[in-house]
């Protein structure tokens, strides 16, 4: 991955420290103003940045298997079209240790994710100013929840 100078946020989670229980779950992202929306629709036309998610601060009390991750569309479908990544939360317990300031530092994930909001862009509803991200373990699994600080997702220029 690059190292970018510049970023701007766009839009983040509506809240902090989202749970998931066995590890599924919908997170709602907010974009931080209308205009953040229609450029969102600009920078998608062009190509002079790039558009990343961050999930920040993942942390569990147990390891957990990998967990894919899609962008929701008006159908609610789970393809490879709308895959934003997958989480491979190996080694999590341990990352769920280490503390600065008395909080858990925990995981952290980056993905370019421009590609995919390009090719679903016209099953996305954005009327309400956000959208959601699915989280959906490979594997079912019952009785383990991680705690996700919050996604947020930017403009790398």
């Amino acid at each position: 991955m690059g190292n970018f100078q510049n970023k701007v946020l766009i839009a983040k989670s509506n809240q902090k420290n989202s749970i998931l229980k066995n590890l599924s779950g919908k997170i709602e992202i907010s974009f931080l103003t209308t205009w953040q929306v229609e450029s969102l629709w600009t920078n998608l036309s062009s190509n002079n940045s790039k558009l990343m998610l961050h999930i920040l601060n993942i942390s569990s009390s147990e390891n957990a298997p990998i967990i894919n991750v899609y962008l929701d569309t008006v159908r609610h479908d789970k393809s490879k079209d709308n895959l934003l990544g997958k989480l491979a939360l190996y080694g999590l317990k341990s990352y769920s240790t280490f503390k600065s300031h008395q909080q858990v530092i925990g995981m952290n994930e980056v993905w370019e994710v421009e590609s995919v909001f390009k090719n679903i862009l016209r099953d996305l509803d954005l009327s309400n100013n956000q959208f959601s991200i699915i989280f959906e373990p490979k594997e079912p699994i019952s009785g383990l929840t991680i705690t996700i600080g919050s996604v947020e997702l930017y403009y790398h220029q």
